[in-house]
């Protein structure tokens, strides 16, 4: 949802959006990175930050990263934010994976 539309959003026209779904013992992982021009580096540690707008001079209000900051860390998980060394920006999620319901 508001992670891929943000990437698709930043991204250069005809760039890609790569979405990568991974796994630990305890975790699963997901990255959306864009080819776009990455966070700007003034408001990059606050991305999560309510009314911080990643699109400065749109009509965005800058909830959609706080909002799924929130979700997040409401199921135990955890999310970041970073440029990606080769271009573009990386938002990555990590959820604990949940226990098997006993006799299922």
């Amino acid at each position: 949802g508001i992670l891929t539309l943000n990437a698709i959003r930043h991204s250069r026209p005809g760039g890609i959006v790569e979405i990568t779904i991974d796994q630990s013992s305890t975790q699963a992982i997901i990255a959306i990175r864009d080819h776009g021009d990455g966070f700007d580096r003034e408001i990059l540690d606050h991305v999560f930050e309510p009314f911080v707008s990643t699109s400065p001079g749109s009509n965005n209000f800058g909830l959609g990263l706080s909002l799924v900051k929130h979700l997040v860390v409401a199921h135990g998980g955890e999310v970041e934010a970073r440029n990606h060394d080769q271009g573009g920006a990386v938002v990555t999620v990590r959820l604990p994976k949940a226990n098997p319901v006993a006799g299922s």
